[in-house]
């Protein structure tokens, strides 16, 4: 969806990149209370959450390539971008465990 918008070309990739810190930080936070994590549970919460979403991306990218684009150039941008969001959720939720679990 966001290939044919041209979210990853250029400055709007830029832009959606950055923008994907926080929302990452806010999505944590979601989870959190939603599921009901305690601070000890966070990390290992989000990894599960975070396989989960990266293994549907994975087969999607594999065998529904069409839903994400057309070709592998334009594929490349989207899966970094699922990659790095992915991170930042998994070290967003370690630095808010421990964080929490300290305070």
């Amino acid at each position: 969806m966001g290939i044919p918008l041209g979210l990853f070309r250029g400055v709007a990739s830029l832009l959606l990149f950055a923008l994907t810190v926080p929302l990452a930080w806010g999505t944590i936070w979601l989870v959190q209370r939603i599921a009901g994590l305690k601070a000890a549970q966070l990390p290992a919460g989000i990894a599960v959450a975070s396989a989960a979403a990266l293994l549907a991306d994975g087969v999607a990218l594999s065998w529904v390539p069409s839903f994400y684009g057309s070709d592998a150039a334009t594929l490349l941008p989207a899966a970094a971008w699922l990659l790095w969001g992915a991170g930042l959720c998994l070290t967003a939720a370690s630095i808010q465990g421990r964080v929490r679990r300290h305070a």
